[in-house]
């Protein structure tokens, strides 16, 4: 969640999408993906959790 709201400024819910984002980036990172290949990560929001969790988000702002 950290790397993509200080580099990117995209707030990811850390239920879902947040874990979701850190194993593409895992998967990347580790060589899974052919290179040069094109991979797609959609975002489909995950707002309305947001504010049960809403300190963690506050500290990465």
């Amino acid at each position: 969640m950290k790397p993509a709201a200080a580099k990117e400024a995209i707030i990811l819910d850390p239920i879902y999408t947040g874990k979701a984002a850190a194993g593409l980036i895992d998967l990347a990172r580790n060589g899974y993906f052919p290179k040069g290949s094109r991979v797609v990560f959609i975002h489909s929001d995950g707002s309305p959790i947001m504010f049960q969790y809403d300190e963690v988000v506050a500290s990465l702002l």
